[in-house]
């Protein structure tokens, strides 16, 4: 059986949801392809790619294999534990900073050191105020 993701309307899958808005402004959002090289990854993980392979990986601003520069969003969540999974990368719009997954323990704990993992980029990072 298919897993279906809990935030679809037609998902079935009742109970309290409060969603966290995506998007933070007006922007164009470009989607592409990617290769998720290993682990299981959330839904909107921030993700860093890998130089000499090109397969994208959670951010690791303390690597030095590429994966320290931040690249793209995970659209979904990706299972690639046992291989290489191909899934859709948002790499370019306005993203709002509460609804990604960022890593742990890294010094990526403010707004703007956030924005800046992101410098250089068609990914924008801010807050939703309603």
């Amino acid at each position: 059986m298919a897993t279906v993701d809990k935030d679809l309307a037609g998902s079935e899958i009742v109970g309290s949801f409060t969603p966290t808005p995506l998007f933070a402004g007006e922007s164009a959002t470009v989607t592409e392809e990617g290769i998720i090289d290993t682990g299981v990854l959330a839904k909107y993980t921030v993700l860093g790619k890998i130089t000499a392979t090109g397969k994208l990986v959670i951010l690791n601003p303390a690597a030095v294999d590429g994966s320290q520069v931040a690249y793209g969003i995970l659209t979904q969540a990706v299972d690639a534990t046992a291989a290489d999974v191909r899934a859709g990368v948002y790499v370019g719009g306005f993203f709002n900073d509460a609804a990604l997954v960022w890593p742990v323990h890294t010094s990526l704990d403010t707004l703007i050191e956030r924005q800046a993992a992101f410098a250089r980029t068609p990914i924008r990072i801010g807050t939703v105020r309603l």
